[in-house]
């Protein structure tokens, strides 16, 4: 995650810590819904063509960069791709590194 944060469309995360047990995350606020949401908010009002290639444009740069650093998220899907701002489309970001590998 560290080598990927300061792209625009991949989440930041700011700060690691370790318990004894646990893991913590500081990561970005990302206050938007996630593309699923928003594609089943608008089932009966589809977006513009300029809407869908606005988004793919942000997706393409953010799967680029992961594959520039060799790093592969292996779960990507609608789910794991979040908006920055809330009802609108706005910079997305992909989040849920869980599964990623080198």
């Amino acid at each position: 995650m560290r080598t990927l944060c300061n792209h625009d469309n991949i989440i930041k995360l700011y700060e690691t810590f370790e318990g004894e047990n646990t893991y913590y995350f500081v990561m970005e606020i990302l206050e938007g819904a996630s593309l699923y949401d928003e594609i089943k908010r608008h089932a009966n009002q589809p977006y513009s063509d300029t809407e869908v290639i606005d988004v793919m444009k942000m997706l393409i740069a953010a799967v680029s960069e992961c594959a520039k650093k060799r790093i592969m998220h292996r779960d990507i899907k609608p789910e794991n791709i979040l908006f920055s701002q809330k009802n609108t489309i706005s910079k997305l970001k992909i989040v849920d590194f869980g599964l990623a590998t080198f």
